[in-house]
């Protein structure tokens, strides 16, 4: 409506109309050939051609499907629902049928026809148009409307699969359900407490690296809403050890990890004696590391040498096979 303040006409817009709502039919920003139904309590006297319209109403993604309440005297009709214009583009339809009297209302199912459901179409907030047709004469009476939504929102996501605990090197993809079934958005994003312990190669599809020994909290998050579940996952250390040679010291332990390593970097951990150099050598035998006096944790650094299989030896002839992918 229309205010004046000090000389300024100013224009105050009325909200959006919600088509999730009963909505009056009564209630048109403006119509063409209807007057006010018999019964007082509708649009009337509709024929062949006619339409009432709805400035903004907000359908948000869009619906799925809907209800008409109208009553007729005669053979009914059809209501078209379209957007912007009487011959706008045409999203839903409902037949009316005759049920016996102008002032007997019936609910009638509006069918939608575009499936706003899949993420792939928005309708958002446009103006509506109810088009009438049907035979000559007069058709029907419509009392009111409204639709069901097909943005259905997400209540909650929780893993449907989250490993206790990992070995150093070893790659999981993780999984999660995002709660209702049939949500309109499903995607998730994954992360991780500790990126040093357990790191996330992708956070979308849920793949997660082992790195180092420890605990860490992954957590999945559902885009619509911010819904998140958590799992705690215990990474040991790597399964490879030592072979040792035949009447070597049982004591004698030596492990890797990550192994396989993407960036040829490897934490060692070993018991060998003080004093005792480890030698690496590729596959024809050849030394192309050392090692010297490691401690109970040092880096091993290949990241210079080409991707494939190395030797890990120590000085009694214990024996590590290393990855570098």
């Amino acid at each position: 409506f229309l205010f004046d303040v000090n000389g300024f006409v100013f224009r105050e817009e009325a909200p959006p109309v919600d088509p999730y709502q009963t909505v009056q039919a009564e209630d048109f920003d403006r119509q063409l050939g209807t007057r006010p139904g018999g019964s007082g309590i509708a649009v009337g006297f509709i024929q062949d051609g006619d339409y009432i319209a709805y400035d903004a109403v907000d359908f948000g993604r869009g619906p799925a499907e809907g209800t008409l309440r109208a009553s007729s005297n005669g053979t009914g009709g059809m209501v078209e629902f379209r957007t912007l214009s009487p011959s706008g583009p045409l999203f839903a339809t409902s037949t009316i049928t005759a049920t016996g009297g102008w002032s007997t209302f019936q609910d009638f199912p509006i069918d939608v026809s575009e499936d706003f459901s899949d993420g792939t179409a928005f309708l958002g907030t446009r103006s509506l148009y109810l088009v009438f047709r049907g035979e000559p004469g007069f058709l029907f009476d419509v009392d009111a409307f409204s639709f069901t939504s097909a943005d259905v929102p997400v209540t909650g996501v929780a893993f449907t699969n989250c490993p206790s605990t990992l070995t150093v090197g070893q790659t999981f993809d993780l999984n999660a359900q995002v709660i209702p079934e049939n949500a309109v958005n499903q995607t998730v994003r994954y992360g991780s407490s500790s990126t040093d312990v357990v790191s996330v190669d992708d956070i979308i599809d849920g793949t997660i690296v082992a790195q180092a020994p420890g605990t860490a909290t992954v957590s999945v998050t559902a885009f619509d809403g911010g819904f998140r579940d958590f799992c705690e996952i215990t990474v040991s250390g790597a399964s490879a050890r030592a072979t040792l040679p035949q009447g070597g010291a049982a004591t004698e332990r030596l492990s890797a990890y990550p192994n396989p390593s993407a960036d040829g970097r490897f934490r060692l951990l070993t018991t060998t004696p003080e004093g005792t150099d480890l030698t690496v050598t590729d596959l024809r035998g050849r030394v192309v590391r050392t090692v010297s006096e490691p401690g109970s944790s040092s880096l091993l650094d290949l990241s210079d040498l080409p991707g494939g299989v190395y030797i890990l030896r120590t000085a009694r002839g214990s024996t590590l096979r290393l990855v570098r992918q």
